[in-house]
């Protein structure tokens, strides 16, 4: 009997690990280390001033999971401040059970979904970041590493969504793939 209880405790916890993304997996065969990749997308996604700031908090992710301890090396190398955005995730649930909002817009989440290799040596980054409700924004980056560094060809907006205030209105605007304004929200502030 307790040898049947071990088996089936070690399929349970076998089970609930964090398992590759395909992306991931993907990532993984790419002539270049994705998470060198990643790290100047990060970069370059809101600017380094944001990782020095000790007042900002920035979460980040790959592929939809928590980064290895690579990528935060690299970070730390560099003196930047980040941290897993499951920490975030986690936090945001326990509030919001508790009808708490405040961590909406708190601090900037960074997160890289894709990476594909176009060349030998260029590749197809999506990436994005989200800083609170009506603040966020979807990119697609094309960068080619010359053997040295990674420099970028081009930025595509895919999705953006922003709030502004002008004449006591809060505007919201949704722009993807090309189109034109897709959405537009007009409302006046209380």
């Amino acid at each position: 009997m307790p040898r049947i209880t071990i088996i089936v405790l070690f399929l349970f916890l076998a089970s609930c690990a964090v398992k590759p993304t395909q992306e991931l997996l993907e990532a993984q065969s790419l002539t270049s280390d994705y998470r060198d990749i990643a790290f100047e997308v990060f970069k370059k996604l809101r600017g380094t001033d944001i990782f020095l700031q000790s007042s900002s908090k920035v979460f980040i992710s790959v592929f939809g999971q928590d980064p290895d301890k690579v990528l935060f090396q690299k970070f730390a190398s560099a003196g930047y401040l980040v941290k897993p955005a499951s920490v975030l995730h986690r936090a945001r649930q326990r509030a919001r059970s508790k009808g708490d909002r405040s961590l909406e817009g708190c601090c900037e989440e960074l997160h890289v979904s894709r990476i594909e290799q176009i060349s030998s040596n260029r590749f197809k980054v999506f990436a994005g970041y989200y800083c609170g409700t009506l603040c966020e924004e979807s990119l697609e980056y094309i960068i080619y590493f010359n053997g040295a560094e990674y420099i970028f060809e081009s930025q595509k907006t895919t999705f953006i969504s922003m709030r502004s205030v002008n004449n006591n209105a809060q505007h919201a605007i949704a722009f993807g793939n090309g189109w034109t304004a897709k959405a537009a929200l007009c409302l006046p502030l209380a």
